[in-house]
C-alpha cells in the first residue's frame, strides 16, 4: 500500500477519535494537546505553546481561550514580565485529561497501534 493511502488512512481515524473526543468530553483535539502540554511543562506563556504545538499565535490564541471559558486551565500574569499572561492547567483541566488518558475514551485500534509504536 502506499504510504500516502496509509496516511490518509490514520488521518481518518485521527478525527474519528476527535469527533468521539468532543461528543464525550466537549474537548478538541487541539484543546486536549493543550492540556497535555501543560501538564508536562506546568506553565507556559501563549507564545511558547503556539512555537511547541506548531500553531499559529492566532489559532493558540482561540484555542486558548476556548479552554479557559471551560475552566480548564488558569491564567496569571508573568512575575518577570507583567506583559505575559502565564498558562497552566487547572484541577478541571487534570480530571477531564486523566479521563481521556486513562482509556474513558477508547482509541481506534489503528490509532492506539501507532501510538504504541512512538
Amino acid at each position: 500500500m502506499y504510504t500516502i493511502c496509509k496516511i490518509r488512512d490514520l488521518q481518518r481515524v485521527i478525527n474519528e477519535f476527535e469527533d468521539k473526543l468532543i461528543k464525550e468530553k466537549n474537548l478538541s483535539l487541539k484543546e486536549a494537546i493543550i492540556l497535555c502540554s501543560l501538564t508536562k511543562n506546568d506553565s507556559m506563556t501563549s507564545s511558547q505553546l503556539a512555537n511547541e504545538l506548531d500553531m499559529t499565535y492566532s489559532n493558540c490564541s482561540k484555542v486558548l481561550r476556548s479552554v479557559e471559558e471551560k475552566g480548564l486551565i488558569n491564567r496569571h500574569l508573568g512575575k518577570k514580565d507583567r506583559r505575559n499572561m502565564i498558562f497552566s492547567i487547572s484541577k478541571k483541566g487534570i480530571g477531564t485529561l486523566d479521563l481521556v488518558k486513562t482509556g474513558k475514551i477508547q482509541l481506534p485500534d489503528l490509532l492506539n497501534k501507532a501510538v504504541e509504536s512512538i
